[in-house]
C-alpha cells in the first residue's frame, strides 16, 4: 500500500514537472516584457491612429515596441516591420520571436535606404534609442522613397522619434525637411529625459519643430530645469573647447529657454 502511494506521488510529480516544462516552453502563452515609460509613450501615440497599414520600427534593437504594436493591431491587419542593420540583433530577434512571425510581422536585416514603401497607405515610422544625428540621417535616407510615392488621398506618412542625445542637431536638420510637427512632449524614464516628436510628411508648407521646442516645456518642472541645465553645461564646455558657431548658437538658445521658463 505504501509503495502504491509513493508510486502515485511519483507519477504526479513527473506530470507536474512535464506541465511546468510545457508551460515554460510554450511560445503561444509567453507574454511580452513590459515597455518602459519612454516606449509606453510612443506606443500610446501610435495607438491614436490604430488603422495604420504599415508600421516600421527602425533601429528596433529588442523589438519590444514593434511586437507590442503587432499584438495590438492584429484586428486591423497592420503589417509591422522590425528593421535593423545589425546582423546579430536581427538574428536574435528572428530566433527569439520566430513563433510570432505571421503574415503581419516581418523581421528585416536592411539599411533604412533600402526599405520598400507601400503605396496608397497610412504608414508609421518609429525611430528611438539612437542619437539625433543618426535619427536625421535615417530620415534623410528614407525621404527620397517617400517623395517618390505617387500622390494619393489614402496616403499618410507619420514619424515618432525619440533621440537619446544631439536633439538640437536633429531639430536643425528637421527644419530643412518637409515634415510638420503634430505634437511634442517631454518624457522622463528612470532619471533620463527625452524629447519626443510626432511628425507628419507634408511637402506643401510644412511647419517643422523649432530649434529648442515649444509645447513640450509646459508646464515648467524641476526635471525640465535639470535637463536644460545639463544641455547648457554640455554646450558651454563645447563652446570653450570648440567655439564653433553651432555650439555657441545651441548654448545661447538653451540659456534663453531657461530664462524664458524660469526667469534665470
Amino acid at each position: 500500500m505504501v509503495k502504491g502511494v509513493i508510486l502515485r506521488q511519483f507519477h504526479s510529480l513527473i506530470l507536474l514537472l512535464f506541465m511546468l516544462d510545457t508551460f515554460a516552453n510554450s511560445t503561444d502563452i509567453q507574454p511580452l516584457r513590459q515597455l518602459r515609460p519612454r516606449l509606453v509613450h510612443l506606443y500610446n501615440w501610435a495607438q491614436r491612429t490604430p488603422d495604420y497599414n504599415v508600421i516600421w520600427d527602425l533601429c528596433c534593437d529588442h523589438g519590444l515596441l514593434g511586437l507590442h504594436l503587432h499584438q495590438a493591431t492584429t484586428a486591423y491587419g497592420t503589417h509591422v516591420h522590425l528593421v535593423d542593420q545589425v546582423e546579430p540583433i536581427v538574428d536574435k530577434l528572428q530566433t527569439q520571436y520566430a513563433h510570432r512571425q505571421d503574415g503581419n510581422l516581418s523581421i528585416c536585416l536592411t539599411p533604412a535606404e533600402h526599405i520598400r514603401l507601400a503605396k496608397q497607405a497610412k504608414q508609421l515610422f518609429i525611430i528611438a534609442g539612437v542619437g539625433g544625428e543618426t535619427v536625421a540621417s535615417i530620415i534623410q535616407s528614407i525621404l527620397p522613397a517617400i517623395q517618390a510615392l505617387p500622390p494619393s488621398p489614402h496616403q499618410q506618412i507619420d514619424m515618432l522619434i525619440s533621440p537619446n542625445k544631439h536633439v538640437f542637431s536633429l531639430r536643425r536638420a528637421l527644419q530643412a525637411m518637409p515634415f510638420t510637427l503634430i505634437e511634442e512632449e517631454f518624457v522622463s524614464d528612470k532619471g533620463r529625459h527625452h524629447e519626443h516628436m510626432f511628425l507628419r510628411y507634408q511637402p506643401a508648407a510644412p511647419t517643422p519643430p523649432s530649434e529648442v521646442g515649444d509645447a513640450l516645456w509646459l508646464p515648467a518642472t524641476q526635471d525640465k530645469r535639470i535637463y536644460i541645465d545639463k544641455l547648457i553645461k554640455h554646450y558651454g564646455a563645447l563652446s570653450q573647447y570648440s567655439p564653433t558657431a553651432f555650439n555657441q548658437q545651441a548654448l545661447a538658445a538653451y540659456q534663453a529657454l531657461k530664462h524664458k521658463l524660469f526667469g534665470e
